[in-house]
């Protein structure tokens, strides 16, 4: 493998742990409340503070997950611990989308690299 391919695989490594935890979280949520966080809709939409974003954060954080996980190319931190609270602008360079019957969901990184297909579901 070159180098230059080594650091790809290890974001594209780092992004599968990320949506694999928001996939968790998810379904925490899911368990706990009997549906889907409402801030995921039909429409693929990216996971952030944005008006047209899904707002994973205020339905997650602080207690399915510690910090809402970002790309690791949209810079540091890493995580955002505090997007839960009033006038905090945050994204993560995910996406997220559920089914129709509003039973599954599934997750995607927008900056995979090297072709590769960075998804998750359940």
């Amino acid at each position: 493998m070159h180098p230059k391919d080594y650091s790809a695989n290890e974001r594209n490594s780092q992004r599968r742990i990320d949506i694999a935890a928001l996939l968790q979280a998810t379904r925490a949520y899911k368990e706990d409340k009997g549906h889907l966080p409402p801030s995921i809709t039909t429409s693929s939409q990216l996971i952030g503070s944005a008006k047209d974003a899904s707002n994973l954060c205020a339905d997650l954080v602080p207690y399915y997950i510690n910090a809402m996980p970002r790309d690791p190319l949209t810079g540091t931190p890493a995580t955002v611990k505090d997007c839960y609270k009033k006038g905090v602008s945050y994204t993560t360079g995910f996406t997220v989308i559920r089914t129709q019957d509003g039973q599954h969901v599934q997750f995607g990184a927008l900056l995979s690299e090297s072709g590769a297909q960075v998804k998750v579901a359940f």
